[in-house]
């Protein structure tokens, strides 16, 4: 929430999305709180579940949650880097747009993990109650 805030008066600061002839463009600081807000929900599910859920499942949607977002930040200014060569022509936006759809690949393969855990854990809650 922070890391938006400050970028909210950053005019450099947006994520450019090529989806064939059309340019997503979207501000950082957009992209924070929708994180924000995920991640407030996360720690409310887990409030709420946490002495019922599997440990390991927890911690491996924890871990993928957590880190996928330095990795994105990381990897999309690394490549963004790239993108202003001294070459004119050089376009690199097809790596970008890789590279964050492979990033919300992993992000939503962690949410299935969460979905997963929390429906294992409900199966056996109802069981033991009966």
């Amino acid at each position: 929430m922070l890391l938006g805030i400050y970028w909210l008066n950053s005019e450099d600061a947006i994520i450019d999305i090529n989806v064939h002839d059309t340019y997503y463009v979207i501000h950082n600081s957009h992209v924070c709180i929708l994180i924000a807000i995920i991640y407030i929900m996360f720690g409310i599910i887990y409030f709420f579940t946490k002495r019922h859920l599997i440990n390991s499942l927890t911690k491996i949607h924890s871990i993928i949650t957590l880190a996928i977002i330095p990795v994105f930040f990381i990897g999309y200014f690394n490549i963004g880097i790239k993108k202003h060569s001294k070459f004119p022509l050089f376009d690199d936006t097809s790596s970008l747009t890789g590279f964050s759809i492979i990033i919300c690949f992993v992000f939503i393969f962690a949410q299935l993990i969460l979905f997963f855990n929390l429906t294992i854990s409900l199966v056996k809650f109802l069981i033991k109650r009966e």
